[in-house]
């Protein structure tokens, strides 16, 4: 992106869907250069859907997570199955646009997640632009774009959505347009475990702004129904309100809120020894960990609210995860990507600033080679 020229919302979706198309040409370039490259021992061993089926071209894009998107959104949730533990408003997405193309549930997912990451990274750099102007908001995006956990916004996964919904509730509060921002209230939480959380962030944005008293209870009560609606989908389905939590015990991170009272296991999980690719123990989540935490003090000062969705999106899962997945969910805490733009927007380090972004993208394309192959990268 030539951060001297500003560029309208229509060039940027350009650049960015040629960006996606060439990720998923390399994707399938990959399949057929080195079909040999694909973990088949590591595919049959983890969940995946049909149970019978030899993994295939679809199954580069069909990957780990997004494996029981699919059979959610095509059986629903049943008790005892580990895909209980993934929120429903995504498969139940994914199922509404099979509708549209019967028979083919991957492709419209894949349509679908790219639909909505263009949409939050567009959304991204709107906001930012209007807060920071053109320079510091394009390189804020390229930096969210090429980020090496960026790659699930490419891919069947939640996270296009849970991130679109999350922008698109601060523009809403930002613009003050409730009717939209207490629908993003509504549906956070039922896209996953940290959608209630959204809810903190609001309330700093009423405190801060002198908003209505009334508002704290109504955006309460949205988020509150949004979390009743996933506890009541789980018992329609299950005949048990805690099946979806209980389900977190069939995945090593073992997933739970009271990792938070036992901070010494954490600071234990964080210094264990680590190795490029581990599920349990992989340094690039730590490192992504220790970035986290240094940006944490800029964007306190650049913006309160903001500051408690960092808090709230990167330090939570860290915890109540043992960095599982790490490298994917901070990808969501945008204001890191902010930092970056400021960071590298200013004299001294704009000459770094093209090679932060080969790093980062070379290492987006080592991970999504990796991960297509169904070897674990977060």
């Amino acid at each position: 992106m030539n951060s001297t020229i500003p560029l309208n919302w229509r060039q940027i979706a350009g650049q960015v869907v040629a960006y996606k198309l060439f990720l998923l040409w390399l994707v399938l370039i990959a399949a057929k250069l080195v079909p040999g490259m694909f973990s088949t021992p590591a595919y049959t061993a983890n969940f995946h859907w049909p149970e019978a089926k030899a993994p295939g071209l679809e199954e580069r894009f069909k990957t780990w997570d997004s494996q029981h998107y699919i059979y959610l959104s095509n059986h629903g949730y049943k008790a005892g199955s580990p895909s209980t533990a993934f929120f429903p408003l995504w498969p139940g997405l994914i199922s509404a646009a099979d509708k549209a193309l019967p028979g083919a549930t991957l492709l419209p997912a894949i349509v679908l997640a790219n639909l909505f990451s263009v949409g939050a990274f567009l959304l991204f750099y709107l906001l930012v632009r209007k807060e920071f102007g053109d320079e510091i908001a394009l390189t804020a995006t390229a930096f969210l774009v090429v980020f090496p956990g960026s790659l699930f916004y490419h891919l069947p996964y939640s996270e296009s959505l849970f991130l679109f919904l999350a922008l698109l509730l601060f523009w809403a509060l930002k613009s003050d347009r409730r009717d939209i921002a207490m629908a993003c209230a509504l549906l956070l939480p039922m896209t996953r475990p940290v959608g209630f959380l959204c809810l903190l962030p609001v309330v700093t944005f009423i405190w801060e702004n002198k908003k209505p008293w009334k508002d704290y209870f109504v955006y309460g009560a949205f988020f509150l129904g949004g979390l009743a609606t996933y506890f009541m989908i789980i018992y329609m389905f299950t005949r048990n309100f805690t099946e979806g939590l209980n389900a977190q015990n069939y995945y090593l991170a073992g997933a739970s809120l009271g990792k938070l009272l036992h901070p010494v296991e954490f600071l234990g999980s964080f210094l264990k020894g680590v190795k490029l690719g581990g599920i349990l123990d992989s340094i690039f989540d730590r490192i992504f960990f220790v970035i986290f935490l240094m940006t944490l003090p800029l964007v306190y000062r650049m913006n309160k609210t903001w500051f408690v969705f960092s808090l709230m999106m990167g330090l939570i899962p860290a915890v109540t995860n043992s960095f599982v997945s790490y490298t994917r969910y901070v990808a969501v805490v945008f204001p890191l990507f902010v930092v970056a733009g400021q960071y590298f927007a200013t004299p001294e380090m704009k000459p770094w600033r093209g090679l932060a972004l080969a790093a980062s993208l070379g290492l987006q394309l080592l991970f999504i080679l990796l991960h297509s192959n169904n070897y674990w990268v977060g």
